[in-house]
């Protein structure tokens, strides 16, 4: 597994430094290690690098690690060693991931088929800029070396060869530092997962190829060699053909499944409340939406653990989902089931049935299957998925004929009644919430100033996930991971100036609104209701509460506060993503490599880049992230601010997709009083977000206030024209009342032109009456009239936007 993910790290080395830098027996070994090209030469050069990391690294891999037969695996994958027919496992793995083809030519590129440096200067190429599913052009956009952050997720411009050069060697630095504290992991499974992260810190923007194709980054292509390697060993293993080149090369027999766990009900769990003033609401829904996710990572591991398999198999993880790669062995469908029916048995216990995970096996899968030649990985990939939407079909099924409620019964005992939280699950006597809701809200407690969280073995502990893994959040950042726990990350971003660790870093948006030193003195939070049970103690540090949340937009107007107070939830998600993934690269483009990496860029556009939008933007800091990740996202916080939010997270998606019209978002906001129930706007924002992707073909739309969904260069230009009417509203140039005559007026002119049953009379005059009405507001304005004219529509022409979202904000405004 070592060998097969480091296998590449001298491509790396090979952009920082010179050859003629390495050791003298490095570089006297090239015959050894690398296959001749002609002419007296010998290609894949970075293979000597490779050997020179190994060489300086040997003392620092885990004592239950063979340092030397990583070291074989990785140096001879592209000439495997005939005496060790074992090596061709990494070969035959890296062929896999990317295609033959391609490997030519990148052995005659650094051997300066584009110029002498050209390899070292080319930079990654924005795999999100590359995909087209026929709608407009798409222009290309690069990403220069540089360490996993934030702000290094929007791609830009080609950079310069110098900066390239400069970037390579600081890069090449660092994962050596880094790859010294991984001695600290205390097992030989949390270094390889800390190996995978410090790969993804500093690989994901190195190009695995920089020929045809250097969109896919040296992390994601080496994560997938490495998946292929372990399925690959255990495979052979089992079948006692370790030793049997010919077995190891041969692509026709069936030795790998894909595996997808897909968590159904999120939406319905997360708002399960029994009444919407429940104590610690923000903080039940945060732990809430963590435990939830948290479950299909819990199932990663007890799957990894069954099967006894490497971090490297878990391809992808990411909003409530995982897809793995196993072996194809014998008992691999047994243990799967065997897992389903204990995960279907524990969340019918703790939720109720509301919540399912629903594990996908494909069928067997030769080596074949994975190659990018005649559409293979795209068919693969297509039966994969439509394995997956079948098993969405049937959640829980291990315990269907079985009441659901005596398994909800049959735990804990004593207890009285219904949870007051969630209203569903069974309360121990003298507890007010049942386990599951007691857990969430320790949690969330814990999430608002955590600076890592943990999974680790929880038997006997309460409510373990599966009742087998328990989870922890710290206000610390610990230097590894502890011997009980099964895995855990620093989170990106809360770290600072850190020693160097051997814990794994991550990102996750775990933004939450804070109260600031006086804040509650200069804002309008006055009218929060006195008696509230949700409302915290008001201190510097302090979760500020949704009742403290919805007065957040209300604005001082002299001696007085104005303004609705109110909430809102926003839902949003990317359009055409299956189809993105299925048909969105030329068919003989498509690979597993693409496939990984476009998913972890999406994911970590979301779970990494919207927080620093949230802490960095002071606009923003009264959201409160309720979760995003994957391809998606839920927030709540004051409704004008999540309005003027949506449009600048917009801005920021297609800054991301490099300005690509074939990878967009859509969203829907629903507005929602202080006291009105949470989970009934956030199925109305869903409801709105479906329409927002039903418009047309190319969906790229926000829905808000009325059932039409409009552009987002729209929602931008109605924010404008609200806020022209606020500000006369705030003049005195017009009354308040003026804004409910233009509501009366579009209404008016929407039933005279809505073209189907009887004509309305009184309406089909609202042409007249509303010019009669502009005349006597302002007779000597014409800019004036002609503007409220754009804004209500002419006779027979609708508006670009519907008068009623421009002029419902000026009035919640003013309320």
């Amino acid at each position: 597994a070592i060998g097969a993910f480091l296998h590449d790290i001298g491509k790396l080395g090979q952009r920082a430094s010179n050859e003629n830098e390495l050791p003298e027996h490095v570089r006297g070994n090239e015959t050894e290690w690398l296959p001749a090209v002609g002419g007296g030469r010998y290609g894949y050069r970075h293979v000597l690098f490779t050997e020179a990391f190994f060489d300086t690294q040997r003392d620092r891999f885990p004592e239950d690690v063979d340092p030397e037969r990583a070291r074989i695996c990785a140096v001879y994958h592209h000439k495997p060693d005939d005496s060790r027919p074992w090596t061709w496992i990494v070969t035959e793995a890296d062929r896999l991931a990317s295609g033959a083809e391609r490997k030519e030519k990148d052995a005659a590129h650094e051997l300066g088929g584009k110029g002498r440096t050209a390899y070292r200067t080319t930079p990654l190429l924005a795999l999100q800029s590359r995909i087209s599913i026929r709608r407009g052009e798409v222009r290309s956009a690069w990403y220069p070396p540089a360490e996993l952050a934030p702000e290094s997720l929007i791609p830009g411009s080609r950079p310069a060869d110098g900066a390239m050069l400069e970037a390579y060697g600081r890069l090449w630095t660092e994962f050596g530092e880094g790859f010294e504290t991984l001695g600290k992991a205390l097992t030989v499974d949390h270094f390889h997962q800390g190996l995978i992260s410090l790969s993804e810190r500093f690989l994901w923007s190195v190009p695995s190829s920089t020929m045809d194709e250097p969109d896919i980054s040296l992390h994601d292509h080496s994560l997938a060699v490495a998946a292929l390697a372990c399925c690959l060993h255990r495979w052979h293993e089992a079948n006692g053909t370790l030793e049997d080149e010919a077995a190891i090369r041969d692509r026709t027999i069936p030795k790998f499944r894909l595996l997808e766990g897909d968590l159904s009900g999120i939406q319905s769990t997360l708002f399960r409340l029994n009444r919407e003033q429940v104590t610690g609401i923000n903080r039940i829904l945060r732990g809430r939406s963590f435990l939830i996710g948290s479950l299909a990572e819990a199932a990663a591991l007890l799957i990894r653990g069954q099967l006894d398999l490497r971090p490297y198999t878990v391809l992808l993880r990411a909003g409530g989902k995982f897809t793995m790669l196993l072996p194809n062995l014998p008992d691999v469908r047994e243990t799967i089931e065997r897992l389903q029916a204990e995960f279907d048995r524990w969340l019918v216990q703790s939720y109720a049935g509301g919540l399912a995970l629903n594990l996908a096996l494909s069928d067997p899968l030769s080596g074949s299957d994975f190659l990018r030649q005649s559409g293979n990985w795209s068919a693969t990939w297509r039966r994969f998925r439509m394995r997956v939407e079948e098993a969405k079909c049937s959640p829980l099924a291990s315990q269907m004929g079985k009441p659901v409620l005596d398994l909800a019964l049959e735990y804990p005992e004593g207890a009285d009644g219904s949870c007051r939280a969630c209203g569903v699950m069974p309360r121990p006597a003298e507890e007010d919430r049942c386990p599951a809701c007691q857990a969430e809200e320790r949690l969330g407690n814990a999430l608002a100033k955590a600076r890592s969280v943990f999974w680790k073995r929880g038997e006997g502990t309460r409510f373990a996930l599966f009742d087998k893994v328990a989870v922890e959040a710290k206000d610390t950042f610990p230097a590894c991971l502890e011997d009980n726990e099964l895995a855990g990350f620093g989170i990106a971003g809360t770290v600072g100036q850190e020693k160097p660790s051997a814990l794994p870093l991550r990102f996750y948006a775990n933004h939450v609104p804070l109260w600031r030193e006086g804040e509650w003195d200069e804002g309008c939070y006055d009218q929060a209701v006195a008696d509230e049970e949700d409302i915290d103690e008001r201190w510097a540090g302090g979760i500020k509460t949704m009742a403290f949340l919805a007065q957040a937009d209300r604005e001082k107007h002299g001696d007085r506060c104005v303004g609705r107070s109110m909430l809102a939830v926003l839902k949003a998600d990317v359009d055409y993503l299956g189809q993105v993934f299925t048909r969105g690269f030329p068919e003989s483009e498509r690979t597993l490599g693409r496939t990984v990496a476009l998913s972890r860029l999406v994911d970590a556009f979301f779970s990494g880049y919207l927080p620093r939008m949230l802490r960095s933007d002071e606009r923003f800091r009264n959201l409160y992230t309720v979760y995003a990740g994957g391809d998606d996202l839920l927030l709540i916080g004051p409704w004008l601010t999540t309005i003027r939010f949506a449009v600048a997270l917009r801005d920021a998606f297609r800054e991301f997709a490099g300005g690509n019209p074939n990878l967009t978002l859509s969203a829907g906001i629903e507005f929602v009083g202080p006291k009105e129930p949470l989970n009934r706007a956030a199925r109305r924002a869903e409801d709105r977000l479906e329409a927002a992707k039903s418009i047309g073909p190319h969906k790229d739309h926000v829905c808000l206030v009325v059932e039409r969904p409009i552009g987002w260069p729209a929602l931008d230009g109605a924010l404008g024209t609200a806020e022209w009417l606020h500000d006369l509203v705030r003049a005195r140039t017009v009354p308040d009342t003026f804004l409910y005559k233009l509501l009366h007026f579009a209404d008016m002119k929407e039933r005279a032109e809505r073209g189907r049953g009887p004509v309305d009379l009184e309406a089909a005059m609202w042409n007249a009456r509303f010019s009669y009405h502009l005349a006597r507001a302002f007779p000597a304005d014409e800019k004036a009239r002609e503007r409220f004219r754009e804004l209500v529509g002419r006779p027979g022409v609708e508006p670009p936007v519907p008068a009623r979202i421009p002029i419902t904000i000026a009035l919640y405004r003013n309320r």
